[in-house]
């Protein structure tokens, strides 16, 4: 099999070990970069903030800790807004989860989108229900995929696409969460927002193995999470195998060149790459079993011809000579030697490549 030599610039590799990069905001100890912004009530749109405000810091009436509260004084509906962490390209959510706590106060209660992503020119609402219960935290969790409620511009809009949803959080640009669900002037809280984002990992690496000249094996990789499709580059001894880019490399009629130490990298869609642990291949000539007679059984490929050869002192240098060449008519074949054993009461055998010379 053809191999290059890579030219790709260097990218930040790891070996498949599962973990996550999920961002969060606890507000144990600061607001954390959030900020409040008003906008239009329902039906929207829901793109421009009217107005922006600053969040407050409560250090003790978060639900567990502190969390960050505003109180609403002008007519209009208010959301919690997230910061730079929380944007930018958050492709490897897509199918995970948004979640977070609300707190509101008693009154009557209104209903509003409780949720706007906005990115790639589209603008994604979605309502919860039922609002959070007064004097209690509320939990939270939405789906980030087309099929979980989600409207474009306003509740009574249509669903977006695969692609729109995607296309929005590769690159998003606003997260809102309605803090205002009480009617008149109110106060909201807002605490353990966390957005999911599992990490590409490798959970089957491939496994070294022991292969025979002639014949064939493959070695597979198997990724998970991230963000799908991911791609694939096979290397043998670091040196990519040109050709080599499916999650599995299929090695037919194995030669000796073919013995070395195979890995994989895998890349998603984020551009998140990790590289596979190495598996070695040895490539023996054949699998040789020995009886009490004067042979052996060599299991291999039909049509090939293996070479044996002969020692009387295994630790002679250059004392093996040939004494057969063997082309194999089934798998699994026995070869006798018939050759007197009377002058050669103890011999070795070794198979080789054939044909070979034989004296």
């Amino acid at each position: 099999m053809k191999q290059s030599f890579s030219t790709a610039a260097a990218l930040f590799l790891f070996y498949g070990a599962a973990f996550s990069a999920d961002v969060s905001s606890s507000f144990d100890t600061t607001v954390d970069g959030w900020v409040v912004v008003d906008l239009l009530n329902a039906p929207g749109p829901y793109t421009t903030p009217l107005r922006t405000f600053e969040a407050a810091f409560d250090a003790s009436s978060g639900n567990s800790g502190g969390c960050i509260r505003y109180t609403d004084f002008y007519g209009d509906m208010y959301f919690f807004e997230a910061p730079a962490k929380f944007l930018g390209d958050r492709s490897a959510s897509y199918g995970q989860a948004l979640e977070f706590d609300i707190f509101r106060q008693p009154g009557d209660l209104n209903q509003d989108a409780d949720v706007v992503l906005v990115g790639a020119g589209i603008t994604l609402v979605i309502d919860a229900g039922p609002g959070p219960t007064p004097d209690l935290w509320t939990h939270y969790a939405f789906t980030l995929s087309e099929g979980a409620g989600w409207r474009k511009d306003s509740l009574s809009g249509p669903a977006p696409t695969e692609a729109e949803f995607r296309g929005l959080l590769q690159s998003l640009s606003a997260l809102r969460i309605r803090g205002d669900h009480t009617n008149g002037i109110d106060t909201g809280r807002l605490d353990n927002v966390r957005l999911s984002t599992p990490v590409l990992r490798i959970v089957a690496h491939p496994q070294s193995q022991v292969g025979y000249w002639g014949k064939s094996v493959s070695f597979s990789v198997t990724a998970a999470d991230g963000n799908p499709p991911y791609t694939y580059q096979w290397l043998k001894d670091s040196v990519e195998i040109e050709g080599a880019t499916g999650s599995q490399i299929d090695l037919t009629n194995l030669q000796a060149e073919n013995a070395g130490s195979y890995t994989v990298t895998v890349k998603d869609a984020g551009n998140t790459t990790l590289i596979s642990q190495a598996a070695t291949l040895v490539v023996n000539t054949a699998s040789v079993s020995i009886a009490t007679y004067a042979g052996l059984t060599i299991d291999g490929v039909i049509g090939q011809t293996y070479g044996i050869q002969a020692t009387t002192d295994l630790g002679g240098t250059g004392s093996w000579t040939g004494v057969a060449n063997v082309t194999l008519t089934q798998p699994a074949q026995i070869w006798y030697d018939s050759q007197s054993t009377a002058q050669q009461p103890k011999r070795f055998y070794r198979v080789v490549a054939g044909p070979i010379s034989i004296p």
